[in-house]
């Protein structure tokens, strides 16, 4: 267990910036928190999807993942692209970038995501870096966010806590989310 001083807790808070930006391909849909406004987005990541076409219950893909984005693009009160399923027909320790791959070919949209490593932190962010035009355009506008979530009581696993500092060291903004403890933490 690592624990901090006060003081350092207080100093690290007042770094954090104020109003952030999360970027968009297309700058009109860039997001601005102003601590006013909500800025909504479809999470994920369920491995399961009722079928529109036969109402039957089946394991979500990579074109599951793609329809989503289009749709979410469309959509003016949907404010992120994100993966809405898990694609199973994708090798697992490829799930982070299809999924990410599937949503910028399809979403104009600030991008929102996980990663399930520090590796995979490395390989979203060249991956950007080519939509984004290299690497110093990608440092200036991060097309992505990504997010990790704590276990109660508000503890981070080694595995969200080196994704989070791999993400910060490369210039990624990472959203601390309560998915699992919602209200408990």
């Amino acid at each position: 267990m690592i624990t901090f001083p006060r003081s350092v807790v207080l100093d690290a808070i007042g770094k954090v910036k104020k109003n952030p930006t999360y970027y968009a391909r297309d700058p009109a849909w860039d997001v601005r928190f102003d601590g006013e406004r909500v800025f909504p987005y479809a999470g994920g990541g369920d491995p399961k999807l009722v079928d529109l076409d036969t109402g039957v219950i089946r394991p979500s893909t990579y074109e599951d993942i793609a329809a989503a984005a289009r749709v979410g693009d469309v959509l003016d009160n949907c404010c992120f692209a994100a993966g809405l399923v898990i694609p199973n027909d994708v090798p697992p320790e490829m799930i982070a970038i299809k999924t990410a791959e599937a949503m910028v070919k399809n979403s104009a949209k600030s991008l929102t995501g996980y990663a399930p490593d520090p590796l995979s932190v490395d390989y979203l962010v060249k991956m950007l870096e080519c939509i984004s035009g290299g690497p110093e355009e990608f440092r200036r506008r991060p097309l992505i966010s990504l997010s990790g979530s704590p276990s109660s009581p508000l503890t981070y696993s080694e595995h969200v806590s080196d994704v989070l500092i791999r993400s910060l060291e490369l210039g990624v903004p990472y959203t601390v989310i309560p998915c699992p403890i919602a209200g408990e933490t």
